[in-house]
């Protein structure tokens, strides 16, 4: 009966520790690098600031502000974006969940030379989808799929693929987003709580 209770209590300890790696409430910061395909000879670097809450169970939502820029041929561009998500999350098993989430952004193009400048920036919604796994205690791995329906400009498409390393309540990562005309690679940096 002893080690019955015993396996129960390590299961359920093992359980739990799985669940709180698979949190949904952090701040996460990310060194960014961006290319665009449609606008040539920029290698955008810069930085994501990102916040998740799960404010009531099962429920979830997400701010993300993200800002880039390079310089080639005495024109400087930027690029700054930021979404607004609400979503569910459906917990699958102790180690995966999968999640969806509806959003609202704006992304804002900019270009420079001297005293001229030109820009461009839209609205968009988006629909979202990923799924999170816990490999081991400590490493994670993910996969997202989503549609942006641009009010200006073409509607992207994109799929995102990640893995993290967690050291208590530090995560780190790296992951990598392609758009149907752009792609992200992100270095990251998460805190739990």
């Amino acid at each position: 009966m002893k080690k019955t209770l015993l396996s129960i209590a390590l299961l359920s300890t093992f359980g739990s520790a799985s669940a709180e790696q698979l949190s949904y409430d952090f701040v996460q910061v990310a060194a960014i690098q961006t290319e665009f395909a449609d606008i040539v000879g920029f290698k955008a670097k810069g930085f994501e600031v990102k916040g998740s809450y799960e404010f009531y169970p099962n429920v979830f939502t997400e701010v993300t502000y993200f800002s880039a820029d390079d310089t080639a041929n005495d024109i400087k561009f930027d690029v700054d974006q930021w979404q607004v998500k609400a979503g569910y999350i459906q917990r699958l098993s102790s180690n995966t969940a999968l999640d969806y989430s509806l959003g609202y952004g704006k992304i804002e193009f900019d270009y420079r030379k001297g005293e001229l400048r030109a820009g461009d920036e839209t609205n968009y919604y988006s629909l979202n989808t990923s799924i999170r796994h816990m490999l081991v205690e400590d490493v994670e791995v993910y996969a997202g799929l989503g549609i942006q329906k641009w009010k200006k400009g073409s509607d992207q498409k994109y799929y995102t693929l990640g893995s993290q390393y967690t050291f208590g309540d530090f995560v780190a990562g790296a992951s990598y987003t392609k758009f149907s005309d752009s792609e992200v690679f992100a270095i990251t940096g998460r805190y739990t709580f």
